[in-house]
């Protein structure tokens, strides 16, 4: 995979391509690199979406937001800010995260320090904003450096 993978989400609106992080979220970006190479992710929903806060998916097994896989990953707090563009990785509390992700829509500092940022988007910021609850991932892939 590399130091530096991307991640590619086709949805409904285009293209999504975030730049990994595997050094400072290596069990997160893990779990990602096997979730979507294993097809999970692709049909899935964005199934909450606020507008300038974030666009959340990657519930593959109930689709609500309530689901995941069947085990956790732990926090792996990040020193980097929730800014615009940014990839977190959804959490319940400590060391509960799993399979969904959110892009960050506007800068979030409160999120600081308490969730993984597994990586940035480098391309597709415009289909991020056009994402609406509902919204499909078509297909994911994951491309080495």
């Amino acid at each position: 995979m590399g130091t530096r993978p991307f991640w590619e989400l086709k949805t409904e609106k285009g293209t999504i391509v975030v730049r990994l992080d595997p050094l400072s979220a290596p069990f997160t970006v893990s779990s990602i690199d096997s979730l979507t190479r294993a097809g999970l992710y692709d049909d899935v929903v964005f199934h909450r979406v606020v507008r300038n806060f974030v666009a959340q998916g990657g519930d593959f097994d109930r689709k609500d937001g309530f689901g995941g896989p069947d085990y956790r990953i732990p926090t792996e707090p990040s020193f980097e800010t929730f800014e615009r563009g940014m990839a977190g990785i959804a959490s319940s509390g400590t060391d509960t995260e799993g399979s969904q992700f959110f892009f960050m829509h506007r800068w979030s500092p409160h999120l600081d320090g308490h969730y993984t940022n597994f990586g940035e988007v480098t391309r597709g910021i415009d289909v991020l904003d056009n994402l609406q609850v509902g919204d499909r991932v078509l297909e994911a892939a994951i491309f080495p450096e």
